[in-house]
């Protein structure tokens, strides 16, 4: 029924106080909704067509295009940055069975690269990360089937959970 919920599924939903309510510089987040670029400019061109002659129109789709293409390219630097850093983690690398001799400050340097990376992409994304109250909560609880799981945090040296939108039971 909408509107009603029972305690199970309020309790599956994070607290206020666990979503991140600003940005590290203290501006409040803005979550926008998800629209294919090609979709936005299709759009854009043909409420534009009414108003611009061909020659202004063929202008503004190269300057689209343009820019669809350093979009891109961020993107593609940005995804390189992860790769690159995590590359030294991975258990896929060919060096997983001997694990890289990195020193604590390189393997630190890209440890840190990666985290910042991954979460400048995910909260972009429209992801939000669950706060370390709300995932000890989730983690060390008896689920509604009666099925208890105890995790211990201390055997992690770093976890993240990110998560977008809501999770509602049917």
């Amino acid at each position: 029924m909408i509107g009603t919920e029972s305690s199970s599924e309020a309790s599956a939903r994070p607290a206020p106080s666990d979503l991140p309510a600003t940005a590290s510089s203290g501006k409040t987040l803005e979550r926008a909704i998800p629209i294919a670029i090609d979709t936005l400019v299709e759009a854009l061109q043909e409420r534009l067509a009414h108003h611009l002659d061909s020659k202004q129109l063929a202008a503004f789709a190269l300057v689209c295009v343009r820019l669809q293409w350093l979009y891109r390219a961020d993107q593609t630097q940005q995804f390189d940055r992860i790769r690159h850093a995590y590359a030294a983690f991975s258990p896929d690398q060919p060096h997983a069975e001997k694990p890289l001799q990195l020193s604590s400050g390189d393997e630190a340097e890209k440890l840190r690269v990666v985290k910042n990376e991954l979460e400048a992409l995910l909260t972009k994304a429209n992801f939000t990360q669950l706060s370390e109250a709300a995932l000890n909560r989730a983690l060390n609880k008896t689920s509604p089937h009666g099925v208890e799981v105890s995790v211990d945090m201390t055997q992690y040296g770093e976890l993240a959970l990110w998560y977008r939108g809501w999770i509602r039971n049917k």
